[in-house]
């Protein structure tokens, strides 16, 4: 794995855990929080590989 993925994936899994947490403790319940912090997860990943293009 290159050092770009391990970033992209690194960064998103961590935008993706605080987005979930956030709503979580926002009163969303557990269940749809975790679909958010997906959601985050999966467009951080296509926007940090756009943001940092070879």
């Amino acid at each position: 794995m290159s050092q770009r993925t391990a970033l992209v994936l690194l960064s998103s899994v961590l935008a993706g855990t605080a987005v979930g947490a956030l709503s979580f403790l926002g009163g969303v319940p557990a269940g749809l929080a975790a679909v958010s912090g997906l959601a985050a997860f999966g467009a951080s990943v296509l926007g940090l590989d756009r943001c940092i293009h070879r």
